[in-house]
């Protein structure tokens, strides 16, 4: 049941995300204070290629760790968005365990979404691994486990409220479904501005890029003028700096 709910979960995480990815509207109103596209940071990112790896915290105690490394393929030009790492959860009834991640978004030329391919796994032996891939052409999503190597389940679903929405609705708690579908519930935005950080004993200019919803504030991500990410953060106390600066 844990798996379960955890893959739809993550399932639920990745097709927001994703979401907000394929929308047009990648940046807030041009009347907002130092406001820019979101789609700017990402193309800057993929410009420079550089690659983040930050260190992940949770109440000043060091969880896990994440790598983000953008890269544009030579044969076809497409960005590919590598985002890897690992961090140590606890679920309500559950004693905490370990998840580590790998996978990545492609998008085509124009920064359109193409398809997304995460696989999550933990250290415990006989645990099913969560292999979670969105082919945002096809419309479709392919989910599977695995145990020990071995394919143990495997499905695949149109995106609509007949298809992946149905399965969702099927392994979700009706309470966390209630909150997820909550009447009035305004879409996440992305939105982007040009910031500052103190960083390493000096205040440098940045981009803030930040994931809200009515008016709260989830996500917070300041990157540099290079494309590297230089502090994270997020409303439920996680947080995550390079690794540099933990040495």
């Amino acid at each position: 049941m844990l798996y379960r709910c955890v893959a739809a979960l993550i399932i639920v995480f990745w097709l927001s995300m994703t979401g907000l990815l394929l929308r047009k509207e990648l940046g807030p109103s041009d009347s907002a204070l130092r406001a820019i596209p979101a789609e700017h940071v990402l193309k800057l990112m993929f410009r420079h290629g550089e690659r983040s790896e930050l260190t992940v915290y949770s109440d000043n105690q060091r969880i896990g760790r994440l790598r983000v490394h953008p890269q544009i393929r030579l044969e076809d030009s497409h960005r590919v968005l590598a985002i890897n790492g690992n961090v140590q959860l606890a679920f309500p009834g559950f004693e905490r365990k370990r998840w580590s991640w790998d996978g990545e978004l492609e998008m085509d030329k124009l920064l359109g979404l193409e398809r997304s391919h995460f696989v999550f796994t933990t250290r415990e032996r006989f645990a099913p691994s969560i292999e979670i891939t969105l082919d945002h052409r096809a419309r479709l999503l392919r989910y599977a486990t695995r145990i020990n190597g071995a394919l143990a389940t495997e499905a695949e679903f149109p995106l609509g409220e007949g298809g992946a929405f149905g399965w969702l609705q099927q392994q979700l708690p009706p309470e966390l479904l209630a909150a997820l579908h909550r009447e009035g519930r305004v879409p996440p935005q992305l939105i982007a501005s040009q910031s500052q950080l103190d960083f390493q004993g000096e205040r440098i200019q940045t981009y803030l890029v930040a994931l809200e919803q009515d008016g709260q504030r989830f996500i917070e991500v300041h990157v540099s003028e290079l494309g590297k990410i230089l502090q994270a953060k997020t409303a439920i106390g996680y947080s995550a700096i390079p690794e540099e600066l933990v040495r």
